[in-house]
């Protein structure tokens, strides 16, 4: 196991800014100090997430999701806390000083980065240098596809011989055989390790951060399986990478486009005809979380399919992403059954700027192949149209464009566009049908704060709720004010806290002093609870553009302090009903007591409506 100092956690939190990390999934729109949109973790249309850069804290008023860089990273990549350090350490360009409980050679991830760079290494050699006949093959491969030695080199394409070569070197490079195993370019018979790749051209596969994780082999001539592809690891996950993402990325942001192709020598020949923009799936069909790594990049996806049958299937599996992201799909048709290096090899790039163009919607794609299986002029393939084509128009969120495509359905059916809906809509019941039972189903538990965290799972009474939001509308002012709040340090610690836990963390910030940064406040919070940055990203009064920061912060004190004197009067005044407990002075005593704070109390709601009414 290993472990990252804190220095150094320190150092990869101060050089993640969590606005643009944000922007890379959300299209965000200023409000007052903080930035707004839809939150990437669920389905909305109405913006309730929210990103503060002076706290560099995140909130999702919707999903109740809130937190630092790091949680930010870990629900958007599905990592753990370590993992998600080490991803934003390579997006800044830090390094790590893992400390390694069994061994002084580091982590096991970064030793398998570090195995799967010296065989990438390897592979390439035997390519390029290697005189053996069988390297001479894989040189001639590539350069029948169109590859020489210069492109070769810009792709660090590779030749594995097979014979335990691999093996043998990275063993005499101190790897054991089980990271061997572990990185998944070699496998176990017996006793023995013996290399996974033999006799094949090696693609390598790297990260976003240009760091080899895995290698697609590609056999000469005839065999099976043509492609051998890496199996899963710990720093490779089929559904979560692509090919020649690292390469594409600045292509992307770019054009705002991305086109995705199914082969290893697709891209390459794309990227050397200009098409920089293009990246594959890794030998599996394109999933939701490669669609959502590509959305922090473009706004248009073209997806290119084949024209067979296989094409068809895959191009009806994408549509169940259209409404997974706000990016369009667009279907490219590549004629006579080719490839897309087999086109750009015969054709110009301005011919297939020219299939780009002439891209149709994913949708209509699929509608209108699926209408083509059927003969329109016979009432019962009509009906079995209907059928097919209603669920393909499942995918679309009820809305304009679902609209669109209903009425074009019913137009090719020479349909009544009320029989079509009603199709399209019981298909949507028998999908939302499916999908409840399969939640229910689940046993995981979902997301919520404690007691101390949030209001709304609480068994609290209005006034409460409202007094623990009120309470942290203070704290995310606090944290983001520290110079300017403390000239209210006495009157905020003196304060009536519903909250414990609150008044606790309000006290260690404003110690702090006024030369105190925002986040130096988050971390002071943290340590008095360690979910204390979930409590600071939720106040909402930030973005509100019409009010002063000092006029807030009265308002607010006010608020909470009236707040207090309520609790405090109906305490005492369910006291007076039992003058039995009392003694004759206690109990006019006590009955004072409820007449000034009634008296405090409608002082501070004419003061507050007041100053409702200047706003």
């Amino acid at each position: 196991m290993s472990l990252i100092p804190n220095e150094d956690i320190e150092a990869v939190r101060s050089a993640t800014d969590i606005v643009s990390l944000a922007a890379e999934t959300v299209v965000l729109k200023q409000k007052g100090q903080e930035f707004w949109g839809c939150c990437p973790f669920h389905e909305e249309k109405t913006p309730s997430f929210k990103v503060n850069p002076a706290t560099q804290l995140w909130h999702c008023f919707g999903c109740s999701n809130g937190g630092d860089v790091f949680k930010y990273i870990m629900l958007r990549e599905q990592l753990d806390f370590p993992d998600a350090v080490r991803y934003l350490a390579e997006r800044s360009h830090i390094e790590l000083h893992e400390v390694q409980s069994q061994s002084k050679t580091g982590s096991k991830r970064s030793r398998l980065f570090e195995l799967m760079a010296k065989a990438e290494d390897f592979y390439h050699r035997e390519l390029m240098r290697s005189t053996k006949p069988k390297a001479q093959e894989a040189r001639d491969y590539l350069a029948g596809r169109g590859f020489n030695m210069e492109v070769s080199k810009r792709y660090k394409l590779g030749y594995a011989p097979g014979n335990n070569k691999l093996v043998d070197y990275l063993l005499s490079e101190g790897y054991k055989p089980q990271e061997l195993i572990d990185a998944n370019v070699a496998v176990r018979r017996g006793q023995r390790v013996f290399d996974r790749f033999y006799e094949r051209v090696i693609f390598p596969i790297h990260d976003e951060f240009s760091k080899t994780i895995a290698f697609g082999g590609r056999i000469m001539g005839s065999g099976e399986p043509k492609y051998l592809n890496s199996q899963e690891t710990q720093i490779f996950h089929k559904s979560k990478n692509l090919y020649a993402l690292d390469l594409a990325k600045e292509a992307l942001v770019l054009s705002s486009k991305a086109i995705v192709v199914e082969g290893y020598t697709d891209v390459i020949g794309l990227h050397e005809a200009g098409f920089k923009n293009v990246v594959a799936t890794l030998g599996t069909a394109l999933t939701e979380q490669h669609i959502k790594i590509l959305s922090r990049f473009v706004k248009q996806i073209y997806l290119i399919f084949d024209g067979d049958e296989a094409g068809q299937n895959a191009a009806q599996r994408a549509l169940q992403f259209i409404d997974a992201t706000k990016a369009d799909f667009y279907s490219v048709l590549i004629p006579d059954n080719q490839d897309p290096l087999e086109y750009i090899s015969e054709h110009s790039s301005e011919e297939f700027k020219v299939l780009l163009e002439a891209a149709q919607p994913l949708i209509k794609f699929v509608l209108d192949k699926t209408l083509l299986s059927f003969d329109l002029s016979i009432p019962d393939e009509r009906a079995r149209a209907l059928n097919e084509g209603a669920e393909a128009l499942v995918y679309l969120k009820e809305g304009i464009l679902a609209d669109e495509y209903t009425r074009y359905l019913a137009d090719v059916l020479n349909a009544e566009l009320p029989t079509v809906k009603r199709a399209v809509s019981n298909k949507r019941a028998k999908q939302r049908n499916f999908v409840k039972a399969e939640a229910n189903s689940s046993s995981q538990p979902k997301n919520g704060y404690n007691r101390e965290l949030s209001a709304k799972s609480l068994p609290l009474s209005q006034d409460e709720a409202l007094a623990l939001n009120a309470e942290r509308e203070l704290l995310a002012l606090i944290a983001s004010y520290p110079a300017q709040m403390q000239q209210y340090k006495e009157r905020i610690i003196n304060l009536s806290w519903f909250s414990k836990l609150n008044s606790m963390i309000a006290q260690a910030m404003l110690e702090q002093g006024e030369d105190a940064t925002a986040t130096r406040l988050v971390q002071t919070a943290k340590s008095i609870h360690p979910r204390a940055d979930e409590i600071l990203s939720a106040g909402k009064l930030l973005s509100n553009t019409d009010i002063e920061p000092s006029q807030t912060v009265e308002f607010l004190l006010d608020d909470l302090t009236l707040k207090s004197l309520q609790r405090n009067l109906r305490e005492k005044k369910t006291q007076l009903k039992h003058p039995e407990a009392f003694d004759a002075k206690s109990y006019d005593d006590l009955f004072e007591e409820v007449a000034r704070l009634q008296k405090e109390a409608r002082y501070l709601e004419h003061k507050m409506i007041e100053a409702s009414k200047r706003v």
